[in-house]
This record gives structure tokens, sequence and C-alpha cells, in this order.
């Protein structure tokens, strides 16, 4: 079996081009004192990983980062109803292994 190179590259240059459009509505998602505290990063396989930015913590009125998960649990939340109404075909998970991960999208 071959591999068309060019046509590998399309495809993942598409996905890229989606996952960008899907994260200008993800990142809208309401947040704690509008701290946004969410890093949205891009795997090897073109997937996103969600990270809570823990540098946006606001240890004074979120001493235990509750607002700081539900507000990633937001951006998750976006992300996930606007790729349901898209084209889009991808799964969320949690990798529990992975403490600095919320979640691989």
């Amino acid at each position: 079996m071959e591999i068309d190179n060019a046509s590998n590259t399309a495809i993942s240059e598409t996905k890229r081009s989606t996952l960008r459009s899907l994260l200008k509505y993800a990142v809208l998602a309401p947040s704690g004192h509008n701290t946004q505290p969410w890093l949205f990063r891009p795997t090897e396989k073109d997937d996103l990983y969600l990270i809570a930015d823990r540098t946006r913590a606001l240890p004074v009125v979120d001493p235990h980062d509750r607002e700081l998960i539900i507000s990633c649990g937001a951006a998750l939340d976006h992300l996930d109803a606007t790729q349901s109404q898209t084209a889009v075909e991808q799964g969320l998970s949690y990798d529990e292994r992975i403490n600095k991960y919320i979640a691989e999208a």
C-alpha cells in the first residue's frame, strides 16, 4: 500500500484548519473572573489537549481550583457543542494518567 504524502498533508491541513475554526468558539466560553484558564495544544496526531493554565489560577478566591476546572469544562463544552454543529467526527477523552491535561479532543 502506497501513501500519498501530498494527500496526507492536505488532509492534515484541512483538519488543522477545522480545529482552528472550532477553537474560535471554544475560547468564547465563560470563565470565573474572566480568567480564561485554558490552553489548547495540538498533539502529533493533530488532535488537541485541553490544559488547565494554572498561571491564571486565583488562589485567594479559588484556593482549590474549583472554578478553574469548571471554566475549563465550559471551554470543553463549547468545543463539543461547536463540533456537533459541524461535520467533524471528533471524540473527547480523559486520560487520568496525564495529570496536567484536562482532556484530549
